[in-house]
């Protein structure tokens, strides 16, 4: 739970684009994916402001972030969000 206490805090958009991260994590079960600006819009997300959250969360140290020009941005969890078990 540390990682979205942490983001509850963060301003903006963080809140709504770390939900859709953790949507992806479930759906592609991998740690990192692209988070292309079509996903943003439908979380009614403006794609320069779905990228501020994303710098967000990365100074937070809660994701990594692999940018190049023209491309979308690839996202890697700098955790595993999966439930501990035992």
């Amino acid at each position: 739970m540390p990682w979205l206490e942490t983001v509850a805090k963060l301003p903006g958009k963080a809140l709504a684009v770390s939900i859709l991260i953790c949507f992806l994590r479930g759906v592609t079960k991998k740690c990192e994916f692209t988070l292309r600006p079509s996903l943003l819009k439908r979380l009614n997300v403006e794609r320069k402001a779905g990228y501020r959250a994303l710098r967000q969360l990365e100074a937070a140290g809660l994701v990594t972030v692999q940018r190049k020009r023209g491309k979308s941005p690839v996202i890697s969890l700098t955790i595993d969000l999966a439930p501990q078990r035992g």
